[in-house]
């Protein structure tokens, strides 16, 4: 609201108060489920776990809440990774993901949504971890995969897959620790 005041403006702000920005990370695969074999043998769980572990830490230096489905290498299903999204009360959701192929020639990053609030965070997600990592930008997708379909609708949800871990080139650079 901005009123004259003695030929001056003088502008009163609301400022939000409340609870910080919140992020749920799905950290894929672990356990007993390795997700996709890089060729030279790394496997998907150990470098989402990793990816997890950075962008953690990341978001909490910029003060934002971060909550993740596993800390370690353990098995946490589809439906509990769901019960924990919804139950983090998290205003974000991230599904952390390497693509796999039978065909070692096929690269680059996708990121997928389902629910339609999901679709502009899922474009700008894609278009800036693609370009900063140097990979190809195979776009957005909406799909029904389990953990973005049954999460709450209420707040953005969206799976990145980075890099496809069956290709030799991408397998490389996840394996690096930067």
């Amino acid at each position: 609201m901005t009123s004259e005041a003695g030929g001056r403006y003088e502008v009163a702000l609301a400022l939000k108060t409340g609870p910080r920005l919140k992020v749920f990370l799905d950290v894929g695969h672990g356990g007993y489920d390795p997700g996709g074999i890089g060729p030279d043998g790394l496997p998907e769980s150990f470098v989402n776990l990793a990816v997890a572990k950075s962008v953690a830490k990341i978001l909490k230096q910029h003060g934002i809440e971060v909550e993740l489905d596993r800390s370690g290498n353990q098995y946490v299903s589809l439906p509990r990774r769901v019960a924990l999204a919804d139950q983090s009360a998290a205003d974000l959701f991230l599904g952390l993901y390497c693509n796999a192929s039978g065909d070692r020639s096929i690269h680059g990053t996708t990121t997928y949504y389902y629910h339609p609030n999901a679709q502009e965070f899922a474009g700008y997600l894609e278009n800036n971890v693609a370009d900063d990592i140097g990979l190809a930008n195979n776009g957005i997708m909406k799909d029904n995969l389990y953990v973005i379909k049954n999460t709450t609708s209420t707040i953005p949800d969206v799976l990145i897959e980075y890099a496809y871990i069956s290709n030799r080139h991408e397998e490389q650079l996840l394996s690096l620790p930067d």
